[in-house]
């Protein structure tokens, strides 16, 4: 059985907590769970229009521990290294066709730069329910 943390044995405000962010383009508001003890970011990326979505009322930052997100919703985890490097070939892939492509011969220098200076525990926002 996983224990749950107690708020003051946390080293970080956000952490456990369900927080509400509001896109500055749409006006839509998302809740997000941050399922770890680990700092979030002000602005992520809006679901519905791709604006950008900031964090608003820090006051009402609910802690929720034992919190189950629904499928398809969005939370925060640890990122993992093989998850970074998914995303830098993914980056590599997207550019094929834009100006900003770059020969294959140059995708792990790309890769490599990429996940310099990532430090472990960084965030990720997946949705739940999907392939991660």
């Amino acid at each position: 059985m996983e224990e749950i943390p107690s708020r003051r044995h946390c080293r970080h405000g956000e952490a456990y907590c369900l927080m509400a962010y509001r896109c500055t383009k749409c006006g839509k508001e998302e809740v997000i769970w941050n399922s770890r003890d680990g700092v979030t970011p002000f602005i992520i990326g809006c679901r519905w229009c791709g604006g950008e979505a900031q964090h608003v009322r820090w006051e009402a930052d609910a802690y929720a521990p034992c919190h189950r997100a629904a499928p398809g919703k969005r939370i925060f985890v640890d990122m993992t290294p093989e998850k970074a490097r998914l995303y830098a070939n993914r980056r590599f892939d997207r550019a094929k066709g834009t100006p900003y492509e770059l020969p294959e011969s140059e995708r792990e220098e790309f890769i490599a730069r990429c996940l310099d200076g990532r430090q472990p525990g960084e965030p990720d926002l997946v949705v739940v329910g999907e392939e991660k």
